[in-house]
């Protein structure tokens, strides 16, 4: 009778009875102790919805490709039985890497990644990289998703010129995987856009910001979240090259299509107003600018997303454009609301706060009140020397 276990793989020696039986016992104790740990919200039991609708996953342009879970302690609980019963594997069957080892490592490091151990992620990437090649061949989707993760980290690191490359890489598995015109290679040549973007090689970003365009808009139509990415990328960039008219034409295609699709409320709308009003201030469109801030600030009191400016930073946009416009009593106002924000959620001596103070202190001098003003940069300057001395400047700013 033949038996699925007995299929030959080529060019591989075949597996020991032992070394199947103890793969899938890998699997089940996953399982198991996936399950034993995690007990779905009661409403969600009444309700009849399944648990899978916990799963979080990240947009390809956004983050890495393998998505996490919300039960934290269950997949940690899992993944120790997992990378146990992997390395017994490894001693029963040394030269055949196993796929679930790839995902094992793929997990650890996304949980690295969440952590900023940027060099761990990377390493463990590259081991699962190293496996799926070998078991999958270099044109599998495992492996693109590989070289995403990795070119996701060398452009928070700042290492444009390694991200490029594989990105690029990431791009050719997407292209004869799925063909030329798909949305994985649309957002494939987005991410290498913004990479060119931020080398300062605007005329190939274009190029491949156009790429993305037509390729969103040939597979979604003319309305699409994807396009409407497209089009607030290919803004961003026109505001890079000081070409504000034009950066301000394709943040407005892409609000329009926004607030058709995902409604006037979205956090991406909030991120299209932001964008706009400040090219409007770029202008010297002042009124405008001012408008659009205020509907950034109604959204943010009713949406929290990191896409949608806390609020403490919306009183500050509207406090500039005040100031811009010669209202400094107003500006004043909203300029301590910002400061009494920040000084309720981060404490008195975050950088932000620092921020703040400085603020206020250049509407002081603007208004003459030049003692309150030295007060206040001497507040600010205390802080940030806090700051340097425990070599946190230049950091990411805790929340």
């Amino acid at each position: 009778m033949f038996s699925p276990y007995h299929r030959s793989f080529e060019g591989r020696t075949m597996p020991s009875w032992g070394a199947l039986l103890l793969r899938q016992s890998t699997v089940l104790l996953t399982l198991i102790a996936a399950a034993s740990a995690f007990s779905p919200p009661a409403a969600l039991c009444r309700s009849g919805i399944s648990s899978a609708v916990l799963r979080r996953s990240y947009p390809l342009h956004l983050a890495p490709v393998r998505g996490s879970w919300n039960r934290k302690p269950a997949l940690r609980h899992a993944r120790t039985l997992q990378e146990s019963c992997a390395k017994m594997m490894m001693a029963v069957e040394p030269d055949h890497p196993d796929p679930d080892e790839a995902a094992a490592y793929n997990d650890m490091a996304e949980e690295a990644l969440e952590l900023r151990k940027y060099e761990e992620a990377l390493d463990l990437y590259t081991k699962g990289l190293a496996i799926s090649i070998t078991v999958h061949g270099p044109d599998h989707l495992d492996v693109g998703e590989a070289y995403h993760n990795m070119a996701y980290i060398y452009d928070l690191q700042g290492r444009y010129a390694e991200a490029l490359d594989l990105f690029k890489k990431s791009l050719a598995v997407s292209t004869t995987v799925h063909g030329p015109e798909h949305p994985d290679v649309a957002i494939a040549y987005s991410n290498i856009a913004n990479v060119c973007d931020s080398q300062g090689n605007f005329s190939e970003a274009l190029h491949f910001h156009q790429q993305s365009v037509d390729i969103s808009t040939k597979v979604h139509g003319p309305y699409h979240p994807d396009v409407a990415d497209s089009y607030h990328n290919m803004a961003h960039l026109y505001d890079s090259l000081g070409k504000h008219e034009q950066a301000l034409e394709l943040y407005t295609e892409s609000l329009d299509m926004r607030i058709f699709v995902q409604g006037p409320q979205h956090p991406d709308v909030a991120m299209s107003y932001n964008s706009m009003g400040t090219q409007c201030a770029s202008l010297g469109r002042h009124e405008d600018a001012l408008s659009l801030f205020k509907k950034v600030l109604a959204i943010s009191i009713l949406v929290k997303h990191p896409h949608v400016p806390d609020v403490a930073y919306c009183f500050e946009k509207i406090a500039w454009t005040l100031f811009s416009l010669g209202r400094l009593e107003e500006a004043l106002e909203l300029h301590q609301k910002s400061l009494a924000v920040r000084i309720g959620v981060n404490g008195p001596d975050h950088l932000d706060v620092a921020d703040s103070y400085w603020s206020i202190s250049i509407l002081f001098k603007a208004m003459g009140r030049f003692a309150e003003a030295g007060e206040l940069r001497e507040k600010s300057e205390a802080i940030k020397i806090k700051w340097a001395r425990a070599g946190l400047l230049g950091r990411d700013r805790p929340v």
